[in-house]
């Protein structure tokens, strides 16, 4: 089998895993995703054996891959060591934290998924405003999407009232927080063309529209601030435009006024929910067991607004804390945020790594108030930040310093 060959088997396989792990998040429809995921790294590894030289990876990314992966496995040390009783879902989560190995194969084969991965997230955006505007005009099916939906754990299609008056509908697909990737991609593709490039001003607005119709909150709030905050971070003129985008900002804020009080309602069902839990993190965090060696990865709590224990809350961050300890969850937010401070440290011909980083940074503010951040999805836009990062720095620095590489 020739270099090429093997090259043509590796790229679909990725294709595959990306799109499985968007439409099938839950791996319940098709079970392909861990079967994919080893198949990646089986055609990746035949592409890197047929290339001449030394395999070579960055020292800081095994650093990093490794710490993601000790720190949950410590904290179901800890957990068995302090409880050790079932039912238990420390090594089902783990999972998630595995696949941050996805971004030294990246690196290592020097692929850049960005193009494949909008690709596939534009497809996810065609069909929640195919399912919003099905829905709308046959809103019979309404129950049946939503039994299928429920079934297949990928979309959620939904009739919400935040105020008791307007009702939104929303077409939520699991996968769609993702969507912050392709808008910040579209987005650069537009700009860098000096706004010629029309075709990918279309997608931008595709990318935007089925956020914003996937109609969560977090989903509709980052629809409508992230293209303002890329236009301002990234615009040739900022002076005039933080001008002209606060004004806009002002105005929209008071021409939604009242949306966004019923949105931030802590009266209302979502968000008492949210709320009531701090009572139970800070009484949980009372206990220097717990503040400092957390519960354990996975560990279940009996929360005061549940009937039922929980393993997990949308209080995402505050469950870093209660599953790895302070200390254990500090690192674990600094290597979130490690991805971001390097990418704006790289020079100018980086704009499209910053611009990712951008769309990262505000998954990582959606995920306040979701699960989603250690999942395969937010695990993947973690992987997709450190390999354009590392691929660039590659491209900056061509002869690696042999006291940052790791020889394979």
């Amino acid at each position: 089998m020739t270099n090429s060959a093997k090259s043509l088997l590796y790229l679909p396989s990725i294709t595959a895993f990306i799109f499985v792990t968007i439409f099938d998040p839950a791996d319940v429809v098709l079970g392909l995703k861990v079967p994919l995921f080893i198949l990646c790294f089986i055609t990746g590894g035949l592409v890197v054996l047929e290339r001449p030289g030394r395999i070579y990876v960055p020292r800081s990314l095994i650093i990093y891959t490794l710490l993601f992966v000790i720190i949950p496995i410590f904290s179901i040390l800890v957990y068995y060591l302090r409880n050790g009783t079932d039912p238990y879902e420390g090594f089902i989560m783990l999972k998630a934290y595995l696949f941050i190995s996805f971004a030294i194969l990246l690196v290592v084969t020097d692929i850049d998924i960005t193009k494949y991965l909008c690709n596939i997230l534009l497809l996810m955006a065609v069909c929640i405003i195919s399912l919003f505007i099905f829905l709308l005009i046959f809103p019979d099916y309404f129950s049946l999407m939503n039994a299928i939906g429920t079934k297949t754990q990928i979309f959620y299609p939904d009739r919400r009232s935040y105020d008791g008056i307007t009702i939104f509908q929303q077409a939520y697909f699991v996968c769609s927080p993702m969507l912050v990737v392709p808008i910040a991609y579209y987005f650069f593709k537009f700009s860098e063309s000096y706004n010629k490039d029309y075709w990918s001003l279309v997608l931008l607005v595709i990318s935007i529209v089925g956020l914003l119709l996937a109609g969560s909150r977090n989903n509709m709030l980052v629809a409508v601030i992230m293209p303002i905050s890329l236009y301002i971070i990234f615009s040739r003129k900022s002076i005039f435009s933080i001008f002209l985008v606060s004004c806009l900002l002002i105005v929209l804020a008071l021409l939604s006024a009242n949306e966004l009080a019923a949105f931030l309602d802590p009266t209302e069902l979502s968000n008492s929910t949210k709320l009531g839990y701090l009572s139970d993190y800070a009484e949980i965090f009372s206990d220097l067991n717990n503040l400092i060696f957390g519960q354990g990865l996975g560990a279940y709590q009996q929360f005061s607004n549940s009937s039922k224990p929980h393993f997990i809350t949308e209080l995402t961050y505050l469950e870093v804390i209660r599953n790895f300890g302070l200390f254990l969850g500090v690192i674990m937010f600094l290597m979130l945020g490690y991805p971001i401070f390097k990418s704006f440290r790289l020079g100018k011909g980086a704009r499209l790594q910053k611009h990712i980083a951008v769309a990262y940074s505000f998954y990582l503010l959606m995920c306040f108030t979701n699960p989603n951040l250690f999942s395969s999805m937010g695990i993947l836009i973690l992987c997709l930040v450190l390999a354009g990062l590392y691929n660039r720095m590659k491209v900056s620095d061509t002869v690696p310093d042999p006291d940052q590489v790791s020889h394979v």
